[in-house]
């Protein structure tokens, strides 16, 4: 995720964020395939539905202790200009795609893209950096 294979907090991010991923993902389908499956009552679906949101707002955290434990100033701005692409990216997409689906009958777009987008976004704005920094 850096120019260099790894700093003690890069590692640190990795090994956070990746298990955080892959428990949002596994979540998401399980939660939507048990909610299209069962019929549960109103409380207990929204409890549901709020699962996959809770290792999304670990992968954030643990961005953030990246951000206070990184040593490195310069691994930090790469991070953080990353940061502000993929939020740009995503502001972008997501507003162009409203007014598409306001003004040109466009299908909806899930708003459980808009967290997929961001770190699509970020992570080719790493790639971007980096070899802008080369």
């Amino acid at each position: 995720m850096s120019g260099k294979s790894g700093t003690s907090a890069m590692t640190r991010l990795r090994w956070r964020a990746w298990p955080l991923l892959a428990l949002y993902i596994v979540l998401l389908f399980a939660v939507d395939s048990l909610l299209r499956t069962t019929h549960l009552a109103e409380p207990l679906k929204y409890a549901a539905a709020i699962l996959p949101a809770v290792p999304m707002v670990g992968i954030i955290v643990a961005l953030g202790l990246y951000l206070a434990e990184e040593a490195d100033e310069f691994l930090r701005v790469q991070l953080v200009q990353a940061m502000l692409w993929g939020l740009g990216v995503t502001l972008t997409l997501t507003t162009a795609w409203g007014l598409l689906e306001d003004l040109a009958g466009a299908p909806r777009l899930p708003l459980t893209w808009v967290f997929p987008i961001f770190c699509a976004g970020m992570g080719l704005a790493r790639r971007v950096i980096r070899r802008w920094y080369r």
